[in-house]
């Protein structure tokens, strides 16, 4: 009998954590914007392609903060 009840309490918790792990599935999508000094771009790569280099160095350097989903190169 407790092994059934272990079964059906292994089963439900399974169960509810489904929905939980299909909506974070779509997560991380770059939803919101990227904003960079006062200009504000909908995806990291269109600030990326706006980005200029170093006068001197020729380099871009990008300080990003949060999670960003690049599909890009």
């Amino acid at each position: 009998m407790k092994k059934l009840l272990a079964l059906l309490l292994t089963l439900c918790l399974v169960i509810g954590m489904v929905p939980l792990a299909a909506s974070a599935e779509g997560e991380g999508t770059g939803a919101g914007t990227i904003q960079v000094g006062e200009t504000t771009y909908t995806s990291f790569s269109e600030a990326v392609n706006a980005a200029t280099p170093d006068d001197e160095t020729g380099v871009i350097t990008y300080e990003i903060s949060g999670k960003v989903d690049v599909t890009d190169t």
